[in-house]
């Protein structure tokens, strides 16, 4: 009885609301104006506190004045990594974070991260493996810039050479065409984030933000001296973006310098593209054994997979999954080395095949160079996904050793090794590589 007096009450609070906003309680067509006025009646709010919006599709609550006219800004919504997303998709993150159960594991999972870099040597030189497995398991985001410093930090002088402070890079002249290129590019980077982006207050549109791109274009310009072999190419703005959103701009650049030249990622840029030709040729060996069916479907339609993967690792697949599905990649990267990209492509494969399987000629070709812009797939299922195919991580040496002789021979793991420094000395070694020669197990984010 006390239950249903208490809901006899409310019902009459909100017809009291109701009839002070002039609406009609019958015909109450959406759905989300009844929980907002819910939600204002149980937090004491008067019919002069709400605002309503029914045109947007999205109701709204807050403490400016009712009469106030919706504008534009009131439809935009930015995602916690701070990209642009329609009203729908910010109701259902909005629900999703509100769940006590998720929101009490990320707090549990960032108070160890804390203990563990109050002591990142003791876990790194006497538990790597749990190191490695907290890792995989995806860094929490007030973490993750720190963590991904001291996970790449241990790189120095691989080539060599003494390295010019990034400071000095950035002060240093670039060639014009270079120069030209990275300021054509650096606007295409992530338009819709808010680290590249901010809203007009007077027409509330997107316009670039000129410290965002600052920021990359001295990421880009650093690297572009330092490695003048190399230079700047395309592909390069998306990757180098994505510390960025976690890191100062020279800690950003030295990540980035690790990718390029600890991982030796900057072999995909050199002339003939040597390594990315190897690359595309070890996934379609792959694609042969492990995803069989899709790989003779594509060939029998005459479709290379060269249509669609060149630009998966050229921008280290930042240009073609969800946010949330690449850092989760990249946390995993500087565990387990460049190599996961292959089985994060499997992956991808797999979960498209069976739509690839039904289309044939045009219909398949345009599709396979579209899907993976439009993949929504969330970290976990994709990381989940991946992992079926661990155990490929072992076979990829092998399969270079056997890439035909018309390919540029590349660097295997242990030669990368090699590069690196007093060996001898565990603190010159990047983490990925530290345990690449004990015939370990890859490390599984799911454990």
């Amino acid at each position: 009885p006390k239950k249903k007096e208490k809901k006899n009450s409310r019902i009459e609070k909100i017809a009291i609301i109701h009839k002070a906003l002039g609406i009609d309680s019958k015909n109450i067509l959406d759905s989300q104006l009844q929980t907002t006025i819910d939600i204002n009646v149980e937090n004491g709010l008067s019919s002069e506190q709400d605002t309503t919006s029914v045109s947007s599709g999205v109701a709204t609550a807050s403490s400016r004045p009712s009469h106030r006219k919706l504008t534009p800004r009131d439809r935009m919504f930015f995602d916690r990594y701070g990209f642009l997303i329609s009203s729908e998709q910010n109701t259902l993150l909005s629900n999703n974070f509100d769940d006590p159960k998720a929101v009490r594991k990320e707090n549990e999972r960032l108070l160890k991260w804390q203990k563990m870099l109050d002591e990142f040597d003791k876990y790194r030189n006497q538990k790597p493996e749990k190191l490695a497995r907290r890792t995989c398991k995806g860094l929490p985001d007030a973490v993750r810039g720190v963590v991904w410093g001291k996970l790449t930090s241990y790189v120095t002088n691989v080539s060599g050479k003494t390295t010019p402070t990034f400071q000095e890079l950035v002060n240093t002249k670039i060639g014009e065409a270079e120069y030209e290129q990275i300021m054509k590019d650096v606007p295409r980077t992530f338009p819709t984030n808010e680290f590249f982006c901010s809203i007009d207050p007077s027409t509330y549109a997107l316009v670039p933000n000129p410290q965002g791109h600052q920021s990359l274009y001295q990421v880009l310009h650093a690297y572009a001296c330092y490695d003048p072999a190399v230079g700047y190419c395309q592909g390069m703005n998306f990757i180098a973006s994505v510390p960025l959103f976690y890191q100062q701009p020279e800690d950003a650049f030295k990540t980035f310098l690790f990718l390029m030249e600890g991982m030796n990622y900057r072999d995909y840029f050199l002339p003939d593209f040597p390594r990315l030709r190897e690359s595309v040729y070890i996934l379609d060996v792959l694609m042969k054994k492990h995803l069989s069916k899709l790989s003779k479907h594509l060939k029998k339609q005459e479709i290379e997979i060269q249509c669609f993967v060149v630009q998966w690792f050229l921008t280290m697949f930042t240009y073609n999954l969800p946010f949330a599905a690449i850092i989760r990649m990249w946390d995993w990267l500087f565990v387990e080395g460049h190599d996961i990209v292959f089985i994060v492509a499997l992956a991808v494969l797999k979960l498209v095949s069976g739509k690839m399987l039904k289309l044939k000629g045009t219909d398949l070709l345009e599709y396979s160079m579209t899907f993976s812009g439009q993949l929504e797939v969330t970290a976990d299922v994709l990381i989940h996904e991946a992992l079926e195919f661990k155990e490929v991580l072992k076979t990829i040496d092998s399969i270079r050793t056997k890439a035909p002789q018309n390919l540029v021979s590349l660097p295997s793991t242990i030669q990368i090794y090699s590069k690196f420094t007093n060996q001898n000395d565990q603190n010159q070694i990047p983490f990925f590589l530290r345990n690449k020669f004990k015939n370990r197990n890859p490390v599984s984010p799911e454990k």
